[in-house]
Parts: structure tokens; C-alpha cells; sequence
């Protein structure tokens, strides 16, 4: 299936909560059930943690060098990948051949697994971080939950919880899988790639981590409008904290009861 706009995404998931599934050191404390009765959006390492999820999203031109990646044709979930500006980076056009023409925008594996290119743009101006029910335009983003964010509002969905949105080292370890959860570092598919994002570099993952705050910050002011939770440890404030153990209380079937009540 191939789509053109982000139309085809609009109200789909009207009224269901969502949690969009980063990789920050608080992901670790997650129980599986916790997330039954939510939309499931995982973002890069997210899926390794949840690869049950129901939509997998990513802007990162390295993607085709993440161990995960090799999992993703076989998963349950629908791919997309949201590349603006028409990244050219080797890693992805040589595994996936696709026209100059086309190396741009949003990007989706369809049922073939083939990646389809649907010339997204991203949003500009004085609206770049204002998320609207009838956009056709991504906001600005400097991570991938923040396009995740987005197309949940899109499809409908309401509240959106973020999980693993720590922006913040914990110690000296940055992503859930540093505490020894899994048994691979799911960062690394090969010898060429395992100096890429080195945690060395910790000032630079520091900075980013700072400037990720500012831009949730600015869709916090710009989008009052969209109700976002953040059950995430770390420095993230820019939304209500909710307790990682409360999400089944806003699950689909949390929400029946309570409004049953």
C-alpha cells in the first residue's frame, strides 16, 4: 500500500491512546502490559524494547546500520521512515535502490517490502512546531518522536504518553540496552559502524540532549491543544509526569472503566 499525503493517516486511531517508545534509560523499567490497550509507536531502539508495536518510526539516516533493522521486514508493525530533505546517505540507497527523484520526504515499506517514497515536507516558518489536525506537513524535529508525536495527533490519538523521552545521561550510560537487557548492543550491526555515535562523545549526546529538551519545549508552547504525558525519567518537563506504572490506567481499557464509573 502506498500512500501520497499524510491524509491517509488523518482520525484513524480516533480517541485511542498512544505511547510513542524512545530508547532513554527509564525504558528499561517497562512491563509489557503495560502497554496493552495503547497505539504502540516505537522510534529507532524503541522496537527492540517493544518489536510487538504497531508502528515503527525513524528520521535517522543510519537506521540501515542498527542491528534492528534486520528484524524490521519481518515485523507485524507498519515501517516508516521519515527522511526530510532527501538524505542521500550510502547506507540506505544501497541496500534499497531508489530513483534520485524520489530520495526525499516520507517514507514507508509497503507490503513487498519495497520503500515508497511520499514526498512529505516538513512545515516552515512561524508554524514549524505547531501540530494541526488537517497538517500535511511534519514539524521540525531534531529526533524521531518528535515526527512520532505528530502522527499520532494526526491519526487521532489522544493522550499520547512518552516513554523513554529521559533527554539525559544516567550515569554514563544514555539508552535502556546499556544496562545489560539484551545481549547484543542493538546499536551495531557490524565492526564498521560500532565507533559510529560513541559514547565518548558524551559532550555532543549532552548538547543534543539539551536542544531535544528546547524543541519539546516548543511544541509543549506551540500545541496546548494536544494532550502529551511524559512517563519518562530525566529532565524532560515540558509536559504532566505521569508514573510508568499508572499507563494502564490510560489505556483504552483504564479510560472504559473510569468512564464507566
Amino acid at each position: 500500500m502506498q500512500a501520497e499525503s499524510l491524509k491517509q493517516f488523518h482520525g484513524i486511531h480516533a480517541g485511542q491512546p498512544a505511547v510513542v517508545i524512545g530508547a532513554g534509560p527509564s525504558l528499561r523499567h517497562l512491563q509489557p502490559e503495560w502497554l496493552d490497550g495503547f497505539v504502540t509507536f516505537a522510534v529507532n531502539e524503541g522496537f527492540v524494547a517493544c518489536p510487538d508495536c504497531d508502528y515503527y518510526l525513524s528520521n535517522d539516516v543510519t537506521v540501515t546500520m542498527r542491528r534492528h533493522w534486520q528484524s524490521l521486514p519481518d515485523a507485524r508493525c507498519l515501517l516508516l521512515l521519515h527522511l526530510p530533505g532527501g538524505f542521500t546517505h550510502p547506507a540506505i540507497w544501497q541496500q534499497f535502490p531508489v530513483p534520485d527523484s524520489r530520495r526525499k520526504g516520507f517514507l514507508r515499506w509497503d507490503d513487498n517490502a519495497a520503500l515508497e517514497a511520499l514526498g512529505i515536507p516538513l512545515k516552515q516558518g512561524d508554524d514549524a512546531w505547531r501540530m494541526d489536525p488537517d497538517d500535511e506537513a511534519t514539524v521540525v524535529g531534531v529526533c524521531s518522536s518528535h515526527q512520532a508525536v505528530h502522527i499520532a495527533y494526526l491519526m487521532g490519538c489522544s493522550p499520547i504518553v512518552l516513554l523513554g523521552m529521559d533527554c539525559c545521561f544516567e550515569g554514563d550510560k544514555f539508552y535502556w540496552y546499556q544496562f545489560g537487557n539484551t545481549p547484543d548492543d542493538p546499536r551495531t550491526a557490524n565492526e564498521v559502524c560500532r565507533t559510529y555515535g560513541s559514547f565518548a562523545e558524551s559532550d555532543l549526546l549532552k548538547q543534543r540532549c539539551a536542544t531535544m529538551v528546547d524543541y519539546w519545549q516548543m511544541y509543549a508552547d506551540a500545541s496546548p491543544h494536544v494532550t502529551i504525558l511524559n512517563a519518562s525519567g530525566g529532565r524532560l518537563e515540558a509536559f504532566p509526569r505521569i508514573q510508568m506504572c499508572d499507563l494502564p490506567k490510560y489505556s483504552r481499557t483504564g479510560k472504559d472503566q473510569h468512564d464507566a464509573t
